[in-house]
C-alpha cells in the first residue's frame, strides 16, 4: 500500500510547526520579584521599614532585589516603606509604600532614582538633610 502525498504533507507541516508551537506555549511572564537596576558607579542599600530586611545594590548590577536572606518580595509585599541610601550613608530617597513583587527600582549614573510599583511611578517622600 502506497502512502498518500497528503499524509506526507500533514506530517511535514506538523514537524515544522512544532518549534513554533513550543515558542507559543513557553510564554515569558516577566520578573516575579522586586527588581533593582543600579546603573551608577556607587553602591546603595535599601533598608525596608517594618521589616528586618536591607537589600544592597552593587555598582553596575541589575536583577532581583536581594538581602542576606535571599530574594526580597518574590511572592508578597514586604515592609511599610523603604529608602535608597548611598555608600556614605546619605538617604537619597524614601518611599511610603512597601516593596512588592512588581516594584522596579532604577538608579541612573547621574543619581536619578525611579521607582515603579503597581504600574505607577512612585513619588519619594521629602528627605531631610541626612549627611553624616
Amino acid at each position: 500500500m502506497e502512502a498518500r502525498p497528503g499524509w506526507r504533507l500533514a506530517v511535514a507541516c506538523l514537524l515544522a510547526a512544532s518549534p513554533l508551537m513550543a515558542g507559543c506555549i513557553a510564554i515569558d511572564h516577566g520578573d516575579t520579584s522586586a527588581q533593582l537596576s543600579n546603573n551608577s558607579d556607587e553602591s546603595f542599600t535599601v533598608p525596608i521599614e517594618g521589616s528586618d530586611r536591607t537589600a544592597s545594590a552593587r555598582p553596575q548590577v541589575g536583577g532581583a532585589l536581594h538581602d542576606k536572606d535571599g530574594v526580597v518580595a518574590d511572592t508578597a509585599c514586604v515592609g511599610e516603606g523603604f529608602s535608597i541610601v548611598d555608600s556614605s550613608g546619605v538617604v537619597r530617597a524614601t518611599y511610603d509604600q512597601p516593596v512588592c513583587p512588581d516594584t522596579h527600582i532604577t538608579i541612573e549614573a547621574d543619581g536619578t532614582i525611579t521607582v515603579i510599583s503597581g504600574g505607577q511611578t512612585l513619588t519619594p517622600t521629602p528627605v531631610p538633610d541626612s549627611a553624616p
